[in-house]
């Protein structure tokens, strides 16, 4: 069974959050004087322990966000260099889709010269006699 120091520091604690709660555990052990003040020290005490604790929850979470926050940014700078890249890339590939449509010409006029009885020797020729 707890004493009564221990049942008003519980009841201390249980109402800290509500001022009228708390004014009736006062109230009601106004009279133990003693008991009251101990009551009051320990749950002082146990206040202050979880108050320490959550401020310092409190910094290690703050300090979590910001290593978050730079590995975010590292991210994103990662990520824009990636898509200036991908950026870099569709135009290479732009190119060599171009080059290769140029080059899928050829054979068609080619096959074209050759329906007209062009051959690479009259070519040659062309070229041999414009160059003199």
């Amino acid at each position: 069974m707890p004493t009564l120091t221990e049942t008003i520091a519980q009841e201390l604690l249980a109402a800290a959050d509500e001022p009228s709660r708390l004014e009736a555990v006062l109230r009601q052990y106004g009279h133990s004087k003693g008991p009251l003040y101990h009551a009051l020290a320990r749950a002082t005490a146990l206040l202050t322990e979880h108050l320490t604790r959550l401020s310092h929850e409190s910094k290690e979470a703050e300090k979590e966000c910001r290593e978050r926050q730079q590995h975010l940014r590292v991210a994103e700078q990662e990520l824009a260099r990636m898509e200036q890249g991908w950026a870099t890339k569709a135009k290479e590939l732009t190119a060599i889709d171009e080059r290769l449509q140029e080059r899928q010409e050829f054979p068609d006029q080619a096959n074209k010269l050759a329906g007209a009885k062009w051959t690479i020797d009259r070519t040659f020729k062309l070229a041999f006699a414009l160059t003199i």
